[in-house]
């Protein structure tokens, strides 16, 4: 599993106090979704067991149109630094992980042969 934070060092504007995590994996290394999903949650909640937990009982795996996509992800990743890109080919089965809030958004899709959760927070 490979694992990514953009925190507001790299958007185009430091002030908007954004945060991307991005992990990704390849599909053979998971049972299915759900099951890399646990895997994402035990890594980036590693200090919080307890709450870890929690979040790994909590998943809606909700489907989520194109047009919410791009609402909830692109818009976020296309505020990067120019300097940073991310690639991830034909967008498949996408879903809300948690339902989203105001200041929270978590996402799951798949491309070809990879699985991806998505996550972008602010404290603004």
């Amino acid at each position: 599993m490979l694992i990514f934070t953009f925190d507001s060092l790299v958007f185009r504007s430091p002030e908007a106090e954004m945060f991307i995590f991005l992990a990704m994996a390849p599909k053979s290394e998971y049972k299915d979704k759900e099951d890399f999903c646990k895997a994402v949650v035990d890594r980036q909640w590693s200090d919080y067991e307890y709450y870890a937990k929690k979040l790994k009982y909590d998943f809606s795996f909700k489907p989520v149109s194109r047009d919410e996509y791009e609402g909830r992800t692109l818009s976020y990743l296309n505020l990067l630094s120019p300097k940073v890109t991310v690639e991830h080919g034909e967008i498949k089965d996408l879903c809300e992980i948690y339902p989203p809030e105001w200041n929270d958004v978590d996402l799951f899709f798949e491309s070809e042969g990879m699985y991806f959760y998505y996550n972008w927070s602010t404290t603004a």
